[in-house]
């Protein structure tokens, strides 16, 4: 059977870029699901519906969604995908720190429990009140360096690190 994975993609801020998506692949192809999420986990996840609930009430759910892949038969090439957009983040009453908790149903009519249902595993994440910039050129190391508190000596190509973006007037 399958084993649907949920990750997610971008980043889940409030303003940049507005490319957070929660996704959950290796799903059975061509069924109807939605995602439902929250703000608190379960320490030791429930039995529920052909899996284990990851999320404590209450839950919200997205509109539903069809997993797609390749026509029948059943495979597990399906893929569920939820835009959580800045206006859906505002709406929800999302804020920067905020944590929240993800996780998929779907209709699994062969589910070997019987409930004709199945469940994700859970993602988790949180509400970011940090930026992103990126700077490119010659200059750009000097330029950034006098921006930033932090030395960037201190980390390589490829990674990050958390630190202050100064003004003029700071």
């Amino acid at each position: 059977g399958c084993v649907p994975a949920a990750s997610w993609t971008g980043l889940p801020q409030l303003s940049g870029p507005d490319n957070f998506h929660v996704t959950c692949s290796n799903v059975i192809n061509n069924k109807s699901g939605v995602m439902f999420w929250g703000f608190d986990p379960r320490p030791t996840p429930a039995p529920f519906l052909g899996g284990l609930n990851c999320i404590f009430a209450p839950t919200l759910r997205t509109p539903v969604q069809f997993s797609g892949g390749n026509p029948p038969p059943d495979d597990c090439w399906g893929t569920f995908d939820f835009h959580f957009t800045h206006a859906y983040m505002a709406s929800a009453g999302l804020v920067a720190g905020t944590s929240a908790f993800c996780q998929h149903w779907y209709r699994d009519a062969a589910h070997p429990d019987g409930t004709g249902a199945g469940l994700s595993d859970a993602v988790a994440f949180d509400v970011s009140h940090l930026g992103t910039v990126r700077v490119s050129g010659p200059e750009a190391r000097t330029r950034l360096q006098a921006a930033f508190t932090n030395d960037l000596a201190k980390i390589g190509p490829g990674r990050a690190q958390y630190t202050h973006l100064l003004d003029d007037s700071d």
